[in-house]
């Protein structure tokens, strides 16, 4: 039996609770009814057939990556994300992936962050994906607690992370992120 529940709350209840706590689970109608000693919860539920389906991602790009790296690139370029801008490519980090290189940039059209790691990847040509702020956020908190390595699928819409303790897909920011290397000085003086 299958049932979809808020995740967000199930997981506020559950850190409420003292460490070794043994939870009863009791579907009722529309709802579901959690119990631990002398608390009780009250969830409601939707039905299984109204989750999301993300279905199966054809990749353009697949490769692995050091958990820990992917997160350090990512948090060292976030700071530069826009928050709400109306040019909503700029409301994530652009995720580019070479044969050899991988690249994170952010700008919030003020600033620009930019850091790079070498990586191999399957792609012969360069591959670049728009994760969305919010993802970003949550991958990264998901890299930082991991380590080994961890693949990423990367599709038209979808960026798929995987390792043995989780799978994370997102959609990505469908739409055409600034040149940032017309910003980025050729030749610099130097005092």
């Amino acid at each position: 039996q299958s049932i979809t529940l808020p995740a967000k709350k199930l997981a506020d209840i559950t850190k409420s609770l003292p460490a070794n706590s043994v939870l009863q689970l009791h579907k009722q109608k529309e709802q579901m009814v959690i119990k631990s000693g002398k608390s009780r919860f009250t969830l409601s539920t939707l039905p299984p057939a109204e989750f999301p389906n993300i279905g199966k991602i054809q990749p353009t790009v697949e490769f692995s990556i050091n958990q820990k790296k992917l997160s350090q690139i990512l948090q060292r370029t976030l700071f530069a994300m826009s928050q709400q801008d109306v040019r909503y490519y700029l409301n994530g980090i652009l995720l580019e992936i070479t044969k050899d290189n991988i690249r994170a940039i952010a700008t919030d059209g003020h600033r620009l962050a930019m850091n790079n790691l070498p990586s191999k990847s399957s792609s012969g040509t360069k591959v670049q994906a728009i994760i969305p702020r919010k993802a970003v956020l949550q991958l990264t908190k998901i890299l930082h607690s991991n380590s080994g390595e961890v693949n990423l699928s990367i599709g038209p819409n979808f960026l798929r992370a995987s390792c043995a303790e989780y799978t994370f897909t997102t959609r990505l920011i469908d739409g055409r992120y600034p040149d940032y290397n017309r910003v980025i000085p050729k030749q610099t003086e130097r005092n």
